[in-house]
């Protein structure tokens, strides 16, 4: 039996709030996961604690002094995100009517998921016999499991942040219902496909990033690149943001959030260098000191870059059109039609 649509649009209604402030709260937890995973590998203790069981996750509340603190705190955060990530997935099952969005949130949930795996599995591959004998026998040496976990580790929590923040923006009071405004611009197809290159670039130059910090080796040539990457990305990013604030100047939420995305990639080239800078110096950060900060800052910021970027190369495929036509706009419900 099908459930009457009058019903269906009042729960939507009365839970669309709810699911707008948890992928606000799941957004921030999330960066918040991050900033002690980065304290983690900048204090070089994620081995300091050599179990691993989501059953036994109030373990994690122990007292602790240390990198072990400081591990333990990054998997309560882990702990706050699954269980909130749990209410928000169920929520957007009873109330989210765009399926598109909904399966979004499906996806991140399962992100989320497999997430805590990686973890889990990243800290028995060097605590395990059992565990370091099976990645023995079938995939080598089981330190490049390691660190390929590591990495695959901290690379989908930045697309999980993506996630939460392109669900933040949708069920916006503004958003909600779909109607926005479309603006023709011959300039539309261009801008679209420069803000999806700067995504991919951006992810390619995370990725390099979470290498060089898992490396360890200031010296190491993928730092070249990482640096000569994430200057030609920053740069395309603000000639792309110029140019759209120059030609569709109208198009205020896709000019904002190129916008803020510039201000965020001269912040990350500037704790970029700094970062740098400490690794050069061999120090292994203490808890909290200015090494560790700026070095977890530069990853969060990275990954706060990336999510506003996704963010604003989805915007641009909704708002803009190529048309021959400069400057004229409509409003258009979530399926595109004119209304």
């Amino acid at each position: 039996m099908h459930e009457p649509q009058d019903r269906r649009t009042a729960r939507s209604t009365r839970l669309a709030p709810w699911i707008h402030l948890l992928s606000m709260a799941l957004g921030i937890l999330v960066l918040l996961t991050i900033f002690f995973g980065s304290a983690v590998t900048s204090r070089e203790a994620g081995d300091s604690d050599p179990t691993w069981n989501p059953f036994l996750f109030f373990r994690w509340w122990r007292a602790a002094a240390g990198g072990l603190a400081i591990e333990l705190d990054h998997r309560k955060f882990g702990t706050f995100v699954g269980l909130l990530a749990l209410a928000h997935v169920l929520f957007m099952y009873l109330g989210e009517p765009r399926q598109g969005l909904r399966r979004l949130g499906y996806w991140v949930f399962g992100a989320i998921c497999l997430q805590g795996v990686l973890g889990g599995v990243r800290v028995l591959s060097v605590n395990h016999e059992a565990t370091i004998a099976f990645l023995g026998e079938n995939f080598g040496d089981p330190q490049n499991f390691r660190v390929g976990l590591a990495m695959a580790h901290g690379f989908l929590a930045q697309l999980i942040l993506s996630g939460y923040l392109w669900i933040w923006l949708q069920t916006r009071k503004g958003w909600r219902e779909g109607r926005f405004q479309v603006w023709n611009s011959a300039f539309a197809a261009k801008t679209q496909r420069s803000l999806t290159i700067v995504c991919y670039m951006l992810a390619v130059q995370l990725i390099l990033g979470t290498f060089l910090r898992h490396d360890r080796d200031p010296r190491h040539g993928i730092v070249w690149v990482h640096l000569a990457w994430g200057i030609t990305t920053a740069a395309l990013l603000l000639v792309v943001g110029a140019r759209s604030r120059a030609r569709i100047p109208e198009a205020f939420t896709l000019n904002g959030l190129t916008g803020l995305a510039r201000t965020i990639v001269i912040l990350q080239i500037f704790l970029g260098f700094l970062a740098w800078a400490f690794v050069l110096d061999q120090q292994v950060a203490a808890s909290w000191d200015l090494n560790l900060l700026i070095r977890a800052g530069h990853q969060i910021n990275g990954a706060f870059l990336l999510a506003i970027s996704i963010a604003a190369a989805l915007r641009a495929r909704l708002v803009l059109r190529s048309t021959a036509e400069e400057g004229s706009h409509a409003l258009v419900d979530g399926e595109g039609a004119v209304l």
